[in-house]
């Protein structure tokens, strides 16, 4: 990870402690940061582990400063951040899938600008995010993240993977590549059971697919790499090709 992305990772991990004070247990660094690497258009993705549920203001006032340190129009401009609050009482005893307390994302900032505010919900994606942590998560504050995450059961990772797929399908038009490339990696958890990057997930897929499935998947992979950009806008049918054929190789 390059040391320029290093002061907005402390300042992100700062507002969280500094908002939600002495109800954070950890915050912790987890995605592309911690699996091989951040890429060109890669998000900062934190997750914060709190003892309690967060009450309305404290959800105001980290959506607000939040918006300081995330993205290109913040005050001191840089990567999307995407961070998620879970509190302990989803954690243990663990039950898939668990609560989101809060998740915020800088694609929604002209939403969190008029004045919307991420609200408790049930969140299956949260089960794979968790994964990821435990096994790999950076602690910025707090004890090391395999201490405070519990271990996710591989059918649970599974289930979680594969419950995305309609949302999936919703985004794909705009989408294309990062729905493609997330498709890819279901299907590698699916199989083994682990999180991979996105890009050696496509990789490693890329061999069982057709030939024009095999050729979006590399495009995907060089433009999501930043070595070759690729106009998406008139592929969308054959993306979605191209996900039925990776839903096809589904155990």
């Amino acid at each position: 990870m390059s040391t320029r992305d290093e002061p907005q990772i402390l300042r992100v991990a700062e507002v969280a402690n500094s908002v939600l004070d002495d109800a954070v247990i950890g915050v912790y660094l987890h995605g592309s940061a911690v699996l091989g690497g951040l890429r060109p258009t890669s998000d900062l993705d934190f997750l914060v582990v709190v003892d309690r549920q967060l009450d309305a203001s404290t959800r105001t006032e980290l959506t607000r400063r939040l918006l300081d340190v995330s993205g290109k129009r913040a005050l001191h401009p840089g990567r999307p951040v995407e961070l998620t609050v879970v509190a302990t009482d989803q954690l243990v005893p663990w039950s898939h899938p668990p609560h989101a307390e809060f998740q915020y994302g800088e694609w929604l900032r002209d939403d969190y600008e008029t004045g919307h505010v991420p609200v408790r919900t049930l969140a299956h994606d949260l089960t794979v995010l968790l994964d990821t942590v435990q096994r790999h998560g950076r602690a910025l504050l707090g004890p090391p993240a395999e201490t405070v995450v519990p271990a996710i059961p591989p059918a649970d990772l599974v289930s979680a993977s594969l419950e995305g797929v309609d949302g999936l399908l919703q985004d794909l038009e705009g989408d294309e590549r990062n729905v493609l490339l997330t498709f890819a990696r279901m299907l590698v958890t699916a199989e083994s059971g682990q999180v991979a990057p996105k890009d050696v997930a496509a990789e490693a897929v890329a061999g069982r697919v057709g030939r024009d499935c095999r050729r979006l998947l590399h495009a995907a992979v060089s433009d999501y790499n930043g070595r070759a950009e690729f106009d998406w806008s008139s592929h969308t049918d054959d993306v979605r090709t191209c996900v039925d054929q990776l839903l096809a190789l589904v155990p």
